[in-house]
């Protein structure tokens, strides 16, 4: 057991917040997570190694895992503001050191240490330190220099595994269908999903029930949550808030702020956002049952608040393959085909959001410009009413917003498309930045994504021809990196298997590729 500094090396100015805590692991935990503790132990070699991420990504109790593991390994919390010395007390005489929520410690006393494995000392332990804030802990720099490793938010997030694992230990019995819900809704935030998991299995409810009633009753404690992490400083803060109240996406130089703050957020196609869950609390937050009904032209005039509806329903829209369009497992009846190209064009979009003078282009080119107009409005006004019905009279609002644009809103729609989009982006990411095993595990949950070509099952206009190609071009991209892993691995009835989808999809040969 590490000892606790003396009370007279305490700084007096400190925030109320736990006093310094040294702890024993924990005996027990939530989930084994034996992929990151081994990304931890395989990088124990750097002088320091980094957990950054936001609020509730589970650092705590991997860290609490890792040192259960680790004979002489001390796990030490640190939300006090004390000196150099006496975090050299305690570092003295330890040969492995955590060092959890450090970025609330004194700036003086992160700058210390931080100077001190950038020059070598060869006096310190092996230390791992986690925080929100990589600004405040000077990763960017220390990695760079190749004095140490860091694991951010995506590697910590939840993946398939890991949330069948949890739901197992609750008594869940989770389909498939449901842990892509799950994940699609957290993006594998850990805490809330681990929140709506618990919720579920307490109050007996079905894991859909489980996230419809935790977002409407529970999610306002994720934002205080968040709103109260103590390293993001009040520009970050503000910044932030912004950003989630107009559900915007910030600029470069404001997002690189966030991320290094320890925001909530995340990069996609469409740049950076705060995370869905968050977009979808906030809307819902103060919202009441509309009493508005849509006016003919499908525009609504504010009265109805975004995410208002008689329902809680989520709608579903599945592009790849058959299409389907659903609210609540209650088909949404298209007048004309033209009204499911609209809706699949609008889902496909960057952020699910497309002007309408787009939508004339696309749609109605080289018609009178009145004429297309009229034929926008109604095509969107029918596509309201078909969703209404659908979701037995709940405002259409909250699916489809319809003012100088047409927009999805991804906190109460599932598109499949994009989810294979954004599985195919996060692999490659990883695949940039050498993390194999991140890769292939994205990959292969990319290609069990694509079930079928875009809208493979319907006469498509030409504004979509141009997509379809580009989802059959990336889904190639995903099975020749596959076949890379697997002759790579000496699978070759792995290969042959990715070689068969690719025959059975009317794709060409799959040949694999260098990363």
């Amino acid at each position: 057991m590490v000892k606790l500094p003396p009370p007279s090396d305490v700084l007096p100015n400190r925030p109320t917040r736990p006093t310094l805590v040294v702890a024993e692991p924990q005996a027990q935990v939530r989930i084994e997570r034996p992929r990151l503790l081994q990304a931890l132990a395989a990088r124990a070699e750097m002088p320091i190694r980094f957990l950054c991420a936001p609020t509730g990504s589970g650092k705590t109790t991997l860290l609490r895992q890792y040192v259960a593991a680790r004979p002489g390994a001390a796990y030490i919390a640190t939300p006090l503001r004390f000196s150099s010395s006496a975090l050299r007390e305690i570092l003295d005489g330890t040969t492995e050191v955590v060092l959890d929520d450090f970025d609330l410690a004194d700036p003086r006393t992160v700058e210390g240490l931080m100077r001190a494995i950038a020059s070598a000392d060869s006096g310190l332990p092996r230390l791992i330190v986690a925080g929100r804030s990589r600004r405040l802990l000077y990763v960017q720099s220390l990695v760079a220099r190749g004095h140490g490793a860091v694991l951010g938010a995506r590697d910590l997030a939840f993946d398939r595994a890991d949330v069948g694992q949890l739901g197992t230990a609750l008594g869940l019995r989770l389909t498939r269908d449901d842990v892509t819900q799950l994940l699609h809704v957290t993006e594998g935030w850990t805490l809330p999903l681990t929140w709506m998991l618990r919720a579920t299995a307490n109050a007996g409810w079905t894991a859909r029930e489980g996230v419809e009633r935790w977002l409407n009753d529970a999610g306002g404690a994720l934002l205080e949550l968040v709103d109260e992490a103590g390293s993001i400083d009040d520009d970050a803060r503000r910044s932030f808030n912004a950003v989630l109240a107009g559900n915007a996406v910030a600029d470069n130089v404001t997002a690189t702020q966030l991320e290094a703050a320890g925001c909530p957020v995340v990069r996609d196609r469409d740049g950076v956002r705060p995370y869905r869950i968050l977009t979808s609390v906030a809307a819902r937050g103060g919202a009441h049952p509309a009493t508005v009904a849509a006016p003919e032209d499908g525009v609504f005039n504010g009265s109805g608040p975004v995410g208002a509806s008689a329902t809680g329903e989520r709608m579903t829209m599945k592009l790849l393959g058959r299409f389907v369009c659903e609210v609540g497992g209650n088909p949404v009846a298209f007048a004309r085909r033209r009204d499911r190209n609209v809706l699949a064009y609008i889902a496909l979009a960057p952020g699910a959001r497309v002007s309408r003078d787009e939508l004339l282009a696309a749609f109605w080119p080289g018609v009178t410009h009145a004429v297309a107009c009229q034929g926008l409005r109604t095509t969107l006004c029918r596509l309201r009413r078909a969703i209404a019905d659908a979701a037995n009279g709940a405002d259409a609002q909250r699916y489809l917003h319809v003012d100088a644009h047409a927009a999805l809103d991804l906190a109460n729609v599932d598109v499949d498309a994009r989810t294979f989009a954004d599985l195919a982006d996060g692999a490659e990411r990883a695949d940039r930045r050498g993390d194999a095993d991140q890769a292939q595990t994205g990959y292969v949950e990319a290609e069990r994504a694509y079930v079928g070509h875009l809208l493979e099952s319907d006469a498509v206009e030409d504004p979509l021809t141009a997509r379809v190609a580009e989802y059959a071009a990336r889904f190639e991209q995903v099975l020749a990196r596959l076949v890379d892993f697997s002759l790579r691995e000496h699978r070759f009835d792995a290969v042959r298997t990715y070689e068969r989808r690719a025959l059975a999809l009317s794709l060409p040969p799959v040949a694999g590729r260098t990363a």
